[in-house]
């Protein structure tokens, strides 16, 4: 673990060189802004329809570190769904996320036909809880 933590450690630390100086304290003036009509869309709240709508999209994965796959959410939908727009509503109001969608978990997955003796033949991805990336689904 060490070694592992250590290896992307050093690999994330060398692309961040940059000095303050060589920041673009213009670089928000030029990006592009949301008008008021993606503003309004972005900030409605969710439907029933619409949380059911981006779940039927997600596709089976590996679940997050609490463990719960998306067929656990499939078979008690109709008791779940309710629980998680509350829990999105209460986080809307007061700017506090669930634990669960804070908890990430990383897994190193080999890169075909490397040496997978060396560290930087492994992919790290990030795994997030279903329900997180159910309620982040929804547009």
């Amino acid at each position: 673990m060490k070694c592992i933590r250590n290896f992307y450690s050093l690999l994330y630390k060398k692309g961040n060189n940059c000095s303050e100086n060589e920041i673009d304290q213009d670089f928000f003036q030029h990006y592009p802004k949301l008008n008021e009509k993606s503003k309004q869309l972005l900030d409605k709240d969710i439907s029933v329809e619409e949380l059911a709508k981006a779940f039927s999209s997600c596709k089976e994965s590996a679940p997050g570190p609490d463990g719960i796959t998306y067929k656990v959410y499939k078979k008690f939908w109709s008791i779940l769904g309710i629980y998680i727009i509350e829990s999105w509503v209460f986080s809307v109001e007061t700017g506090i996320l669930p634990p669960s969608h804070l908890e990430l978990a990383l897994s190193l997955l080999p890169k075909e036909g490397k040496n997978l003796n060396e560290i930087k033949n492994w992919h790290p991805i990030t795994l997030s809880n279903c329900d997180s990336k159910i309620i982040t689904n929804c547009n």
